[in-house]
């Protein structure tokens, strides 16, 4: 029994390891990203990145990225994600804006994940009535 325990300890200690290398790894070196800062230096380049959609003007749109307003200039036809995120492949210029190449919208639909929230609760409860936990295991109620 204590080496289970000491085997779940260290599987914990191995996730949160891997989670904070990830959170390192990702989410840092995303946040490095200085385009509206210092547009000069991502001149002509093509890149992907994705951000909350946050308004529209005209011939274009504004993304939400990194807590900042990056616009985007794209000329086709474009309708916002009602919930979100918007996918966007461009090419970068030193004026501070980026042209669009490709457009793509994450809709999220809410709903589903309560409704599998709500099933996950029936599974379980379903899986307790016909089971109880004892100190050997699991016995048939």
């Amino acid at each position: 029994m204590k080496k289970i325990a000491l085997l779940g300890y260290f599987l914990v200690l191995v996730l949160l390891i891997v989670t904070l290398f990830h959170y390192n790894s990702v989410y840092l070196d995303n946040k490095k990203f200085d385009m509206i800062s210092n547009p000069e230096k991502y001149h002509g380049i093509n890149k992907q990145f994705i951000g909350k959609y946050g308004g529209s003007f005209n011939g274009g749109f504004y993304l939400v990225y990194n807590e900042q307003f990056v616009p985007i200039h794209y000329s086709e036809e474009y309708s916002p994600p009602r919930f979100g995120n918007v996918l966007i492949y461009g090419t970068f210029h030193k004026e501070g804006y980026v042209e669009a190449i490709g457009v793509h919208n994450y809709q999220y639909n809410y709903i589903i994940y309560f409704l599998s929230f709500i099933t996950l609760l029936f599974v379980v409860w379903l899986f307790f009535k016909e089971w109880k936990i004892t100190s050997r295991g699991l016995k048939s109620a």
